[in-house]
């Protein structure tokens, strides 16, 4: 998960918008390549919860303020 985290604080800062969707994060084309491992086949709430913490956590090292809403 470090992975990801690190490459959404990286790339976070050139988002426009991040509009999270538990269904659909593997397909969007911002989630970094880093982030797809994460992606659980058999139980996709899994992988979809491990997704949103990289993500805030990524977001929270990056200090976006979207982190803190």
């Amino acid at each position: 998960m470090r992975l990801c985290t690190d490459a959404v604080a990286g790339a976070a800062p050139g988002w426009e918008d991040w509009n999270f969707n538990p269904g659909e994060w593997q397909e969007d084309p911002r989630t970094p390549k880093e982030c797809l491992p994460l992606a659980d086949e058999e139980n996709p709430p899994s992988g979809n919860r491990a997704f949103m913490q990289a993500l805030l956590d990524g977001l929270g090292k990056a200090d976006d303020p979207r982190a803190r809403s």
